[in-house]
């Protein structure tokens, strides 16, 4: 019954939250398949990748935690100006903010040649 007379700001919002949810399984599934793919070994790539782990793990719940917000707001009809204003400054910081950070290193990374990148790699002799 609620469905029937449900704004249609509160379904966007819904499915948008539920995108998110998926969105932060898959940059899980992702990170994690990345991380397999190289075969590094070593020391000083133990302690980068368990951190890389963290990161992603922390990451993907504090995406689902923000999509499961956004979803129990959307089922209220209507929501107090205050939430909806700390729930856009939480995703703008929390989840697009750091999203917009990774995606300009990976494209400065781009740039470097990848022989230096070979070179910095061979430093590591700890296997």
């Amino acid at each position: 019954m609620r469905l029937k007379y449900q704004s249609l700001c509160s379904t966007i919002l819904q499915m948008l939250s539920i995108t998110m949810c998926l969105f932060s399984l898959i940059f899980l599934i992702v990170g994690l398949e990345f991380m397999n793919v190289g075969g590094y070994k070593g020391i000083s790539s133990y302690k980068v990748f368990g951190s890389l782990i963290g990161f992603i793990v922390f990451f993907t719940v504090i995406m689902c935690s923000v999509g499961c917000v956004g979803f129990q707001m959307s089922k209220h009809e209507k929501p107090q100006a205050l939430w909806l204003v700390v729930y856009g400054t939480l995703v703008f910081f929390l989840v697009m903010l750091p999203m917009f950070i990774q995606g300009s290193i990976i494209l400065e990374l781009q740039s470097v040649d990848e022989t230096q990148i070979n070179t910095i790699c061979k430093m590591d002799n700890y296997t």
